[in-house]
């Protein structure tokens, strides 16, 4: 049978457990926060001065260390339970007074009978002992102080964190977080890692003063096998150079001086946006009747006034943006079609040029963007030519008069014809187009009848040719060719001198 204590006494000695227990715990923190601090501030060292390790590998063992740290300090103290022999150790050296009676209590409660004298005893120690309480058992200053300790080594850990993180270099550290930092070469290479124009050359430079090493440089293009070449002096004697010709694809390259090795730098070659053919498109306007057409290879544009031009401009990669810049000021902003065409619709109404604009994705701009000019063709009324009667003329007003002519237009001929007015008369226009078919020029002849227009002598007949083209706007001015006089004479004055010139044709006879 276990012998019991009384509730009191066993209340006690369970309150000094937990004090004993909350001691031990913040003794463990402490320790943990001592070595955490002593190990925070010993890899602030190796990051900052051993720059030549990994940083990696100064922070697994910081890791591993702190870990183990927690596990002895943080994790078995929170897991062990206090036994009684730790309680009983630890009355037997600090309170021997409180073992005594508890070590009678329990004989008291034993199955041997003592003396009502000494039970009595026993209960009276009890009954004092009821009245003792847990603070004076473990000293609450000591684990006050203990509690500041551990608070006082955390923050100090803080601040050394804090510290760290603000006078260290992020961007060093996490260059070399699992590589140690090469040793600085004896020599500098320039231009390094650097963008070339598709099809240019490169010059390499290479700053040293190992003067008696050998000096060399390995290239290679992009799949290709490396090559070695040696670098030649250049005017100063500390400067070498080789210069890495016709660059078409991206080129790897490196440079050894003596038992030095440099990075391996890359020219990435870069391909400027480029005009590869220009289409045009030429939509006339509508009055001209013309079909559209289309020039696949074009460049300079020449069209009638009023003509919509579609100009579709293929380029040899993608792009950001293309234009059509007008006269070296105005821009036109062409539209994407797909990744190798834009387009654009340009109306022509007068000289001038344009040039292609192109910028891809990087930015780049084409070079040597090239002038073309744009001929705004002016469509002229109709050219009119009279073949006969050439100039002023008379006629009786029974003779029959016969007009020829021809006319020619720059794109289309709508109708054409004979204007005349008499004298006090409104004018008459007279068509003599037959053609069904679109033409550009026509030659014509009309007789006309003056008997049926009712003349008398002295009449002035106003007559011209007239054609149009239909140019809207046109007026009717242009229409129409030069004016001549037709005036209608006596028919007595024509007998008088048709004998008159019989008689003078027979006198010559005789003589």
């Amino acid at each position: 049978m276990i012998p019991l204590l009384p509730l009191k006494l066993e209340h006690a000695i369970r309150e000094v457990a937990a004090q004993f227990e909350r001691r031990r715990r913040l003794q463990g923190r402490l320790m943990f926060g001592a070595v955490f601090l002593g190990l925070l501030i010993g890899l602030c060292a190796v990051v900052a001065f051993a720059d030549r390790v990994p940083v990696i590998v100064p922070v697994i063992a910081f890791l591993l260390l702190v870990f183990g740290a927690g596990y002895k300090w943080l994790y078995v103290p929170q897991r062990t339970v206090v036994t009684r022999e730790q309680i009983a150790l630890f009355l037997d050296v600090h309170h021997p007074e409180l073992e005594d009676l508890i070590v009678s209590t329990v004989s008291l409660h034993g199955s041997t009978p003592v003396s009502e004298w000494m039970t009595e005893q026993v209960f009276q120690q009890v009954r004092e002992l009821s009245a003792i309480q847990a603070p004076p058992v473990i000293d609450l200053r000591v684990l006050k102080r203990v509690r500041r300790a551990v608070v006082g080594v955390w923050g100090l850990g803080a601040v050394v964190l804090l510290v760290a993180l603000w006078q260290v270099n992020l961007g060093d550290i996490a260059g070399r977080l699992f590589f140690a930092p090469a040793l600085p070469l004896p020599y500098t290479v320039e231009p390094g890692d650097a963008r070339v124009r598709r099809g240019a050359h490169q010059m390499v430079w290479v700053t040293t003063d190992l003067m008696g090493a050998s000096k060399a440089i390995q290239w290679r293009p992009s799949g290709g096998d490396w090559q070695t070449a040696p670098l030649e002096p250049g005017e100063t004697g500390d400067v070498f150079a080789h210069q890495l010709r016709d660059l078409y694809a991206d080129t790897e390259y490196q440079v050894q001086v003596g038992a030095y090795r440099s990075d391996v730098y890359t020219l990435s070659v870069w391909t400027p946006p480029e005009v590869v053919s220009i289409g045009l498109l030429y939509r006339y306007p509508d009055y001209l009747e013309m079909e559209d057409r289309d020039v696949p290879y074009g460049g300079d544009i020449t069209a009638p006034e009023g003509t919509v031009v579609v100009v579709s401009v293929t380029v040899n990669k993608e792009l950001e943006k293309a234009s059509l810049v007008l006269d070296g000021e105005k821009e036109m902003a062409l539209k994407k079609s797909n990744d190798a065409l834009w387009e654009g619709a340009l109306s022509i109404t007068e000289n001038g040029t344009y040039e292609v604009a192109l910028r891809d994705a990087d930015g780049e701009e084409n070079e040597y963007a090239r002038a073309y000019k744009i001929t705004a063709k002016v469509n002229q009324p109709p050219r009119i030519q009279v073949r006969f009667p050439r100039g002023d003329d008379e006629a009786t007003a029974i003779e029959e008069v016969a007009f020829g002519f021809s006319i020619k237009d720059d794109y289309r001929l709508t109708d054409y014809g004979l204007q005349y007015e008499v004298a006090g008369r409104d004018p008459v226009r007279i068509s003599l187009k037959t053609e069904t078919a679109r033409i550009e020029s026509a030659e014509g002849e009309y007789p006309m009848a003056l008997e049926d227009l009712e003349l008398a002598a002295g009449d002035f007949i106003t007559w011209t040719v007239w054609a149009e083209d239909g140019k809207p706007g046109r007026s009717e001015i242009e229409t129409l060719g030069d004016p001549y006089f037709l005036e209608i004479r006596p028919f007595e004055r024509l007998y008088r001198q048709a004998v008159s010139n019989e008689g003078g044709q027979q006198g010559q006879g005789r003589g």
